[in-house]
């Protein structure tokens, strides 16, 4: 799956919980995400990509940081999923 793809159904993830006019490049602080809506996120992520998110999940401040960390764990070796 290219970094492109995963962007994408990040952004329909968000969408449906957020609004339709949610970007790639909102910050969570602007979507206010507080830590149960990361929580949230975070299960469906790992359901959906088949990635488990590790702490750096809490060094990323956009949905396009978000995508690229989902892309990293995709192409990583499957021990460090």
């Amino acid at each position: 799956m290219t970094a492109d793809t995963v962007l994408e159904r990040l952004l329909v993830l968000f969408r449906g919980k957020f609004g339709a006019q949610t970007q790639a490049d909102d910050s969570f602080s602007t979507l206010d995400i507080d830590s149960l809506a990361l929580a949230e996120i975070s299960v469906a992520v790992e359901q959906e990509f088949r990635v488990r998110l590790t702490e750096r999940v809490l060094e990323v401040n956009s949905i396009r940081e978000l995508a690229q960390l989902i892309h990293e764990l995709m192409l990583a070796p499957v021990s460090r999923r």
